[in-house]
C-alpha cells in the first residue's frame, strides 16, 4: 500500500503506471517507503526512497534495486550477489537471500533516499561502508537469531 498526499490509501499495483511514466519522463521518481524488509536501513511509511532508472546490466552488489516478481509483486531489495543466471537479493531486514531474480524483472535503482529533510545518496562512501558491512555480516545475525531460537526453546521448556 502507498499513501497519497491527502492520507488515501492506494494499492501500489495501481500506482505503478504513474511510477513507470515519470521514471520515463524524468529519469527518477520519489515514492514512500513501504514494509519492514529492507529495516533498519528505511522505516515504513517514514523514509523516501528515489528511484532511478537503470540498465539491468549496470546493476552490482550493494545496489538497492525495485523489482516485479512473475507472481506481480513489487519489491524493493539489495543485490547481495551477482550470477550468469540472475542476481541474488536479500532485504536488509532478512536472513536469507532470494535466487535467481531475473534481469527483466528490474524496474529502478535506488539513487537516493530521504529520512526527514535530510537527504543521502547512495554513491557517498558513508552509505557505501554501511551497505558493505550490514550486507557481509549476515552471518553474525543468523547466529543471533539461532541463538534467540534455542533460548526460547529452553526458556519455554520451564
Amino acid at each position: 500500500m502507498a499513501l497519497c498526499s491527502d492520507r488515501q490509501r492506494v494499492d501500489f499495483h495501481s500506482l505503478m503506471p504513474l511510477i513507470s511514466a515519470k521514471l520515463e519522463q524524468e529519469g527518477k521518481v520519489k515514492i514512500p517507503a513501504q514494509g519492514n524488509s529492507m529495516f533498519p536501513l528505511f522505516r515504513h511509511g517514514r523514509d523516501q526512497v528515489i528511484l532511478e532508472m537503470c540498465s539491468p546490466c549496470n546493476v552490482k552488489k550493494y545496489d538497492m534495486i525495485l523489482y516485479c516478481r512473475p507472481n506481480g509483486q513489487y519489491v524493493l531489495h539489495r543485490v547481495v550477489g551477482v550470477k550468469k543466471d540472475g542476481y541474488v537479493l536479500r532485504g536488509d531486514g532478512q536472513l536469507w537471500n532470494e535466487y535467481p531474480v531475473r534481469p527483466e524483472w528490474i524496474i529502478a535503482r535506488v539513487g537516493a533516499f530521504r529520512r526527514g529533510a535530510r537527504s543521502y545518496t547512495c554513491a557517498c562512501c558513508g552509505y557505501r561502508v554501511y551497505a558493505v558491512v550490514w550486507t557481509d555480516t549476515v552471518w553474525v545475525r543468523r547466529g543471533l537469531a539461532k541463538l534467540k531460537r534455542g533460548m526460547y526453546k529452553l526458556f519455554s521448556l520451564y
